[in-house]
Protein backbone atom coordinates (compact mmCIF):
# COMPACT_ATOMS: atom_id res chain seq x y z
CA UNK A 1 0.00 0.00 0.00
CA UNK A 2 1.58 3.43 -0.83
CA UNK A 3 1.31 6.15 1.19
CA UNK A 4 -1.11 8.07 -0.63
CA UNK A 5 -3.64 5.33 0.21
CA UNK A 6 -2.94 4.41 3.79
CA UNK A 7 -3.31 8.40 4.21
CA UNK A 8 -6.71 8.53 2.28
CA UNK A 9 -7.82 4.99 4.24
CA UNK A 10 -6.36 6.89 8.29
CA UNK A 11 -8.44 10.30 6.95
CA UNK A 12 -11.53 8.40 6.26
CA UNK A 13 -14.91 7.77 8.55
CA UNK A 14 -14.00 4.36 8.27
CA UNK A 15 -11.04 4.44 10.82
CA UNK A 16 -12.96 7.32 12.72
CA UNK A 17 -11.02 6.74 16.59
CA UNK A 18 -14.04 8.68 17.81
CA UNK A 19 -16.43 5.63 17.08
CA UNK A 20 -16.58 2.50 18.54
CA UNK A 21 -17.01 1.15 15.49
CA UNK A 22 -14.09 3.00 13.73
CA UNK A 23 -11.74 2.37 16.79
CA UNK A 24 -12.56 -1.35 16.15
CA UNK A 25 -11.75 -0.90 12.48
CA UNK A 26 -8.56 0.72 12.79
CA UNK A 27 -7.36 -1.42 15.48
CA UNK A 28 -6.77 -4.09 12.87
CA UNK A 29 -4.41 -2.36 9.95
CA UNK A 30 -2.33 -0.84 12.97
CA UNK A 31 -1.61 -4.34 14.02
CA UNK A 32 -0.91 -6.03 10.81
CA UNK A 33 1.50 -2.56 9.87
CA UNK A 34 3.50 -2.01 13.02
CA UNK A 35 3.24 -6.40 14.53
CA UNK A 36 3.33 -8.40 11.51
CA UNK A 37 6.55 -9.93 10.05
CA UNK A 38 5.08 -11.45 7.14
CA UNK A 39 1.88 -9.38 6.20
CA UNK A 40 -0.93 -11.47 6.52
CA UNK A 41 0.59 -14.68 7.00
CA UNK A 42 0.75 -14.81 10.80
CA UNK A 43 -2.38 -12.76 11.39
CA UNK A 44 -4.37 -16.46 11.84
CA UNK A 45 -2.16 -17.98 14.51
CA UNK A 46 -2.45 -14.37 16.37
CA UNK A 47 -3.80 -14.57 20.22
CA UNK A 48 -4.65 -11.90 22.61
CA UNK A 49 -2.28 -13.46 24.55
CA UNK A 50 0.85 -12.73 21.91
CA UNK A 51 0.48 -8.98 22.91
CA UNK A 52 1.57 -7.38 26.01
CA UNK A 53 0.70 -3.84 27.79
CA UNK A 54 3.72 -1.65 28.78
CA UNK A 55 4.30 1.52 30.59
CA UNK A 56 7.13 3.90 29.16
CA UNK A 57 9.47 5.89 31.27
CA UNK A 58 6.62 8.89 30.76
CA UNK A 59 4.14 6.45 31.89
CA UNK A 60 2.41 5.66 28.45
CA UNK A 61 0.90 2.72 28.09
CA UNK A 62 1.81 0.50 24.65
CA UNK A 63 0.94 -2.47 23.52
CA UNK A 64 3.48 -4.74 21.86
CA UNK A 65 3.90 -8.00 20.11
CA UNK A 66 5.20 -10.66 22.47
CA UNK A 67 5.39 -13.63 20.26
CA UNK A 68 8.02 -14.97 18.22
CA UNK A 69 6.87 -15.91 14.49
CA UNK A 70 7.90 -16.60 11.22
CA UNK A 71 10.12 -14.22 9.23
CA UNK A 72 10.77 -13.58 5.67
CA UNK A 73 14.07 -15.54 4.12
CA UNK A 74 14.87 -12.36 1.79
CA UNK A 75 13.19 -8.92 2.89
CA UNK A 76 16.39 -6.66 1.87
CA UNK A 77 16.88 -3.52 3.82
CA UNK A 78 13.02 -2.82 4.55
CA UNK A 79 13.07 -3.48 8.39
CA UNK A 80 15.07 -6.29 10.64
CA UNK A 81 13.45 -8.66 13.20
CA UNK A 82 14.48 -6.54 15.69
CA UNK A 83 12.98 -3.32 14.40
CA UNK A 84 9.37 -5.54 14.30
CA UNK A 85 10.03 -7.12 17.57
CA UNK A 86 10.14 -3.85 18.95
CA UNK A 87 7.45 -2.31 17.54
CA UNK A 88 4.84 -0.32 19.94
CA UNK A 89 1.91 1.14 19.42
CA UNK A 90 0.72 3.52 22.02
CA UNK A 91 -2.22 4.93 23.27
CA UNK A 92 -3.54 8.39 22.65
CA UNK A 93 -4.07 10.18 25.60
CA UNK A 94 -7.50 11.74 26.52
CA UNK A 95 -7.59 15.40 26.96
Amino acid sequence: INEEDISKLYSSHILDKNTAQGLRNKFFPDVMFYTCRRGRENLRKMKVTDFVIKVDGQRMRYFQNAAQYETKNQRGSEMNDEDVQSAKIYEIPAN
